[in-house]
């Protein structure tokens, strides 16, 4: 199954009891998020998302990764297929950054949009794990 952008803000926002977009709590509990930006601005260090379903936005969106928050894709795609020059993940500060078992397409993006921009100037580290990168637009 794949939404699309439009498709993934029918459960009103983030923190309901449905969403593509989930993170557990001490008890195993998820809160649901409709959209990988609202349940990346949610997570804690030491938290991780999960996806739950392939998504396709077509939104001009860049998900910002959090320091410490990880991003577990459970094998599923993650595709951003807009015309913009937005990336579709970017990390903007120093620590680390991680993402398991997730593909993610980047298509019809303009010239030297990326998967993944690291945008800090200090140490920081990316810890990829079962993952698949593609782009027509730029790099990975």
């Amino acid at each position: 199954m794949a939404l699309t952008g439009a498709e993934l803000f029918t459960t009103g926002g983030g923190g309901g009891a449905s969403g593509v977009f989930g993170i557990a709590d001490a008890t195993g509990t998820y809160t649901y998020y409709a959209t990988l930006t609202l349940a990346m601005a949610a997570g804690l260090p030491g938290q991780t998302i999960e996806m739950f379903a392939d998504v396709v936005e077509t939104g001009a969106v860049t998900i910002t990764l959090r320091e410490g928050v990880t991003l577990n894709g459970n094998g599923h795609t993650y595709s951003l297929t807009t015309a913009t020059l937005h990336d579709v993940f970017e990390s903007n500060a120093a620590g680390d950054y991680r993402i398991y078992n997730l593909n993610v397409n980047r298509t019809n993006g303009i010239t030297n949009t990326y998967v993944l921009r690291a945008k800090s100037y200090v140490a920081s580290y990316h810890y990829l794990d079962g993952c698949h990168f593609t782009t027509d637009s730029g790099g990975i």
